[in-house]
């Protein structure tokens, strides 16, 4: 059996959130086609909110989308996987969001799919929680919260807009 241990709660999230949000408008305060992309539903969660946060305290738009990654018989189907965007992506900025950042195969596959989709200018990375054991030479732009685990540690994201309730907990 394994032990939970909740690590962050929804004040701390906020905060870090926050947090992020100021790092991502303080790189890009000067750049105009910025498009946030949610890496599956929480990923996309965390954007909605950067991109809230930045409209209300530095009005900024950010547009955001999803990519929702596909594991299919032990591979990741990059072809398959659902570019949910409504706006073009070519020679913008993209900032990929993911919530927890652990070995890098997903964000991997989300990369993959942007660019099966379009060709943006520059693909920046976010994660709320870095942790993990990379196998990917992938390194965030921006971090929430580093969580050093071991390999048999998870860690997961809960949200209130999927969870009804908001902690990262580390197992």
């Amino acid at each position: 059996m394994r032990l939970e241990k909740i690590f962050l709660d929804e004040i701390e999230i906020n905060r870090i959130i926050k947090r992020m949000t100021y790092e991502i408008y303080e790189k890009n305060y000067d750049t105009e086609d910025i498009v946030l992309i949610g890496v599956n539903q929480r990923g996309y969660i965390l954007a909605q909110r950067i991109s809230n946060i930045a409209r209300n305290h530095k009005n900024k738009n950010f547009s955001t989308g999803k990519v929702e990654v596909y594991f299919c018989n032990g591979i990741f189907d990059i072809q398959n996987s659902l570019l949910n965007l409504k706006i073009e992506i070519n020679n913008k900025v993209v900032i990929l969001i993911t919530d927890v950042f652990l070995t890098g195969r997903i964000s991997s596959a989300a990369i993959s799919s942007i660019f099966f989709h379009g060709c943006p200018k520059v693909i920046q990375f976010a994660t709320l929680i870095s942790g993990g054991h990379r196998q990917f030479p992938l390194v965030p732009n921006f971090t929430g919260k580093n969580i050093p685990t071991t390999e048999n540690q998870k860690v997961t994201l809960k949200l209130r807009e999927t969870d009804n309730v908001e902690c990262v907990i580390l197992m």
